[in-house]
């Protein structure tokens, strides 16, 4: 950060630098000189300039030709010139304008004049770089936070399959190479999605989802999962069940990858002919996600040993694919895992069970055949020290839990999911909200008055009892003493000691709230008047000039200088000058429509949109009605002021389209009341300021 302001000043008279430098220097301005236009450019690609004190008539490259090339560089749009001149008419001026100055100063320059323009016009550049800069840090902010979620987003996804796999193997535990084949099972059928052309969010969702094909096994028992010979028909009856009891295992969820897990649970052992389990679909009846998953589970059953089988070569079990082909699978189906047959096989010898952890326990085997030959098929009753320990660890869980809901920082209730009834409530709630627990507890969530806004009656309890998650982000609640606060209110379902509970977790965001619009106040008003700055204003032109399109309406803009307004600091200080200026924000507030929008676009200044406009009188009647306003006193303290205005006014569509370019005709018919004699308006017509 600078301690000084720099300013850059341009001259080809050595003695003109050193007069500003001698004004400038005691009010600790830091000065960057240079000789010509040339020499400017150079010193000002440099950057860490604040400021341009810039002459006009200089040799080789005038002033008017190095503020459009300033211009013509992004980063130096903003940066504040001031043009030094001894010209004095006005086709200079608006010159000097449509090259981009932001203000003149006269040869010879005033030293009051030259400090007050200079403090302005750095305190406009300081507001633009904070406005600049708190845009780049939200960017920065925003980029690192999504690159932060993202790789967040894909440990959980890993970790997600990662458990999948894990819990799935559960259902196959007898089996010894169960971790293998569903890792191979469920890459074989993303693969065979893929070459069949399906979009990568379902290849996804099925690689996540065709691990659970099997997990209706986990109520199939035990005798009849290792059975080593060919079941009977009442086993096998008992077996194809498994896809029923998977399929309910995973009904009724919400998330997509489970939702298509039920289905494949469900699906993998339909037959493209008619003959398969548990439904006999037939052909397309059978969701495509099934018809993948088959071919996957039969092929990887048919290379792997099984209790009633060893494992067949890999050309034996691709012929008894191919012969499948209509009749066991979807024809598309079989071509498109015999197109890709290579990374198949790549599949089979990357997951080939050899990294897996091993399900073959020898000190388990010889436990389990004791267990058999003495027939101990009573659980074992625990020891009273078991059972003392057990409870033990069950209390200090309690202490533990309660100590940290007592001890939140965020307010916490707790709920009977069933009835609605307010259980618990933590002491940081009862502060937050000013109210005591025994008005908490016992009562219907709907029955306080508080959170009728989130349960109005027992019909929408209903969603937050369905719901596992329910987040509001930004829910006004009063406290009990009347006072209004915004609060995130989050609610979790889960089951104690076989009861559902709803667990709300409140958590007070005022201050934030606070915080964000002060920003926001700061971000798009003038922080003198209040009013739109030049980012609202052009937000709000831009919808104008949308809905004036589409009705074919006129769009007035009027441009303001109140005249004479130096002598109003001068005489009084700047302190008066920010009051008028105040007061004279709120007289044009008061002439204007709720739909017309004035803008304070810096020092005297103000732009007054009007929309809606149908006849150029309306404008004209606007303006006229701020003058006669403008023309009564304002008291400032014991001293009355007299201040006029003059107004330039311009109209889309008659004077172009681009809020640059009305506000540049608006400009220019100001100026042109100011050379005739000030206090009065006028319409910008094509050629004004030419002659």
């Amino acid at each position: 950060m600078k301690d000084k302001p720099v300013i850059l000043i341009v001259d080809d008279q050595p003695q003109n630098i050193e007069l500003l430098e001698a004004y400038l220097v005691p009010r600790h301005y830091e000065i960057v000189k240079a000789a010509s236009g040339k020499e400017a450019l150079e010193k000002l690609s440099g950057g860490q300039i604040d400021l341009i004190l810039l002459d006009v008539m200089m040799p080789g490259m005038d002033g008017f030709e190095v503020t459009r090339r300033v211009r013509q560089d992004d980063k130096n749009r903003q940066l504040p010139i001031i043009l030094v001149t001894a010209l004095q008419e006005t086709e200079d001026r608006i010159k000097g304008i449509e090259a981009g100055c932001d203000d003149f100063l006269s040869k010879p320059v005033d030293k009051m004049e030259l400090l007050a323009r200079v403090q302005s016009l750095l305190k406009v550049k300081a507001f633009n770089d904070l406005t600049s800069n708190y845009q780049k840090e939200l960017e920065s902010e925003v980029a690192r936070r999504t690159e932060e979620l993202k790789r967040a987003f894909e440990k959980i996804k890993a970790a997600s399959l990662e458990t999948i796999y894990r819990l799935s193997m559960a259902s196959e535990y007898k089996d010894e190479d169960t971790g293998a084949h569903i890792k191979r099972m469920s890459r074989y059928c993303a693969a065979v999605a893929r070459r069949m052309g399906l979009d990568e969010d379902t290849i996804e969702t099925i690689l996540y989802a065709a691990p659970m094909h099997d997990l209706g096994k986990i109520g199939i028992p035990d005798v009849i999962l290792v059975k080593p010979a060919k079941l009977d028909p009442l086993e096998w009856e008992i077996m194809k069940h498994h896809t029923n009891i998977g399929a309910n295992i995973l009904k009724g969820s919400d998330a997509e990858f489970i939702k298509l897990g039920e289905i494949i649970a469900q699906h993998h052992h339909e037959k493209w002919d008619g003959s398969g389990y548990p439904n006999s679909l037939k052909g397309i009846e059978i969701p495509i996600a099934g018809r993948i998953a088959a071919i996957a589970d039969v092929f990887d059953a048919l290379i792997s040993k099984r209790p009633y089988k060893e494992p067949f070569s890999v050309e034996k079990s691709l012929a008894i694919i191919r012969e499948g082909r209509g009749s066991h699978f979807d024809p598309d189906v079989v071509d498109a895992f015999f197109a890709i047959k290579d990374e198949i096989l790549s599949i089979k010898e990357q997951y080939n069970g050899a990294n897996q952890p091993a399900f073959d326990i020898p000190e388990l085997k010889v436990l389990l055949q004791q267990y058999n030959l003495e027939e101990l098929h009573k659980e074992p009753k625990a020891s009273e020290v078991e059972r003392k320990k057990s409870q033990e660890l069950i209390n200090a869980s309690e202490v533990r839990y309660r100590r940290l809901f007592e001890a939140s920082r965020e307010g916490i209730l707790v709920l009977d999911a069933e009835t609605g009834q307010i259980d618990d409530v933590n002491p940081f709630l009862i502060e937050m909200l000013g109210y005591t627990k025994e008005e908490f507890l016992g009562k219907k969530l709907w029955e306080i008055g508080l959170f009728k806004d989130i349960v109005a009656n027992k019909q929408s309890f209903t969603e937050l009892q369905s719901k596992k998650y329910l987040r509001y982000e930004d829910l006004p609640l009063e406290r009990n003493d009347g006072k209004l606060i915004n609060v995130e209110f989050i609610s979790i379902v889960y089951d104690v000691d076989n009861k559902k509970v709803i667990q709300c977790n409140i958590r007070d965001i005022t201050e934030r709230k606070i915080l964000e619009e002060a920003l926001a106040q700061l971000a798009y008003h003038d922080s003198l008047t209040g009013l739109p700055n030049r980012v609202l204003f052009n937000d709000r032109y831009t919808m104008a000039l949308a809905a004036a399109k589409r009705y074919q309406k006129k769009i007035g803009i009027m441009v303001l200088d109140i005249d004479y307004f130096k002598n109003v600091n001068d005489t009084l200080g700047h302190g008066a000058g920010d009051e008028i200026l105040k007061d004279f924000s709120g007289i044009l507030l008061s002439i204007l429509r709720k739909t017309d929008t004035v803008m304070r676009s810096g020092g005297d200044e103000f732009v007054i949109m009007m929309t809606d406009v149908v006849e150029p009188e309306q404008m004209m009647n606007v303006a006229q009605k701020v003058l006669e306003a403008t023309r009564k006193p304002l008291m400032f303290h014991d001293h009355e002021v007299r201040i006029t205005a003059s107004i330039g006014i311009s109209s889309y569509p008659e004077d172009g389209e681009e809020i640059e370019m009305l506000l540049k005709c608006a400009d220019i018919a100001m100026y042109h009341i100011k050379e005739t004699g000030r206090d009065n308006y006028a319409r910008y017509v094509p050629g004004m300021g030419n002659g």
